[in-house]
């Protein structure tokens, strides 16, 4: 009978070492072509280290997160590569940091929501701020959050802090993954950007109100007045200040009726003298649109009848389920539409761009 010989102990020890290497081998070599050809966006330098992942960072625990995984980084590589064909738009190095709250038990539908603000960070490299945690309660966790965030920022030397936040409520949408936060700010913000220093914006010594460097808060309205789930704030002494008013309101003027809760003390706090030449109130279509319709009739629709200018067109930046009951079915429907579409659209196909507005917002100042 045929008896197979084994092999001496040393030779097999040798044998395997030899297949753990080659294992381990092919595991960089499958990491090199996966992060070594990833195009990324001219401000990654700010990192010590090429890891989109290390963008997102959670506040009070990590369990508010949706997946991140290797597929989420494939769409996201997917997403930027095809952008910056059909959608190019002048590169910046103007510091953002999205900012939003997801606390309470988890939810599928809220997660789908911000797996779109993840990937939409990922691809245009901005930090993404997530409060998993509350401190304080209800909705003045958001005035909460964002003064933390700014204290924190304010102690970094100025060439290092974040220049703005960009808050998204919990039930908001990405649906334009290639249009950049920076391309509603001002151009010289991102002119700017490298030569940060500190500044006095004290009432005496501010400049011209028209001056865009002067404009620190950039918000929409809607049918009940200020709709503060969607904002830019310029990270400063102002806003510090502005936050700091927002938090203490309740507290200062308890029988000043709020009827939106925060979102009114903010309305009332960025109106009064003392802020209110640095507001600005833009188009609701620049990036606080609402639904109106299906995701079939968004995807579908040839024309713009019965649409309202708040309402959502492709070529829309952001949509935003304020107010809306079944919100579970509704973010679901939805984030299902724009895996399918991966939220970009032909240029033929685009309804609406809101760059020539904002563009003339910015020069008529």
């Amino acid at each position: 009978m045929l008896q197979l010989k084994r092999l001496p102990w040393s030779t097999a020890a040798v044998a395997l070492k030899v297949v753990i290497a080659l294992f381990g081998i092919l595991l960089c070599y499958q990491a090199y072509t996966f992060y070594g050809e990833w195009s990324w966006p001219k401000s990654f330098s700010r990192g010590t280290s090429q890891d989109p992942l290390s963008l997102i960072h959670p506040h009070g625990g990590s369990r508010c997160l949706p997946s991140l995984n290797s597929s989420l980084l494939l769409e996201a590589k997917t997403i930027r590569n095809a952008c910056q064909h059909m959608a190019p738009y002048p590169s910046s190095d103007v510091r953002i940091g999205r900012v939003t709250a997801h606390f309470g038990s988890v939810q599928e539908h809220y997660q789908k929501a911000l797996s779109t603000h993840v990937l939409h960070s990922m691809i245009h490299n901005n930090d993404l701020e997530v409060m998993c945690t509350p401190v304080v309660d209800s909705l003045w966790n958001k005035p909460a959050f964002i003064l933390s965030l700014l204290l924190k920022e304010m102690v970094k030397p100025a060439q290092e802090r974040l220049e703005w936040l960009f808050w998204v409520d919990r039930d908001t949408l990405i649906l334009d993954q290639c249009r950049p936060l920076s391309s509603f700010l001002s151009p010289r913000d991102d002119d700017e950007s490298d030569e940060t220093e500190d500044t006095d914006t004290s009432e005496s010594e501010r400049r011209d109100e028209t001056n865009p460097d002067d404009i620190h808060l950039l918000v929409t309205n809607d049918w009940n007045g200020l709709n503060n789930g969607v904002f830019f704030v310029r990270v400063n002494q102002w806003a510090v200040e502005l936050f700091s008013d927002i938090a203490a309101f309740r507290y200062y003027r308890p029988n000043v009726s709020l009827p939106f809760t925060e979102q009114s003390a903010m309305e009332i706090i960025m109106n009064e003298s003392k802020f209110k030449p640095n507001v600005r109130v833009v188009p609701q279509e620049w990036f606080n649109t609402y639904p109106k319709g299906s995701p079939t009739d968004f995807v579908e629709k040839a024309d713009e009848d019965g649409l309202k200018d708040y309402h959502a067109r492709r070529g829309d930046f952001l949509l935003h389920f304020a107010g809306r009951g079944g919100r579970d079915k509704l973010i679901n429907e939805w984030a299902e539409m724009l895996e399918g579409t991966r939220s970009i659209w032909p240029k033929e196909e685009v309804q609406r761009n809101a760059t020539k507005s904002i563009r003339g917002f910015w020069s008529g100042l």
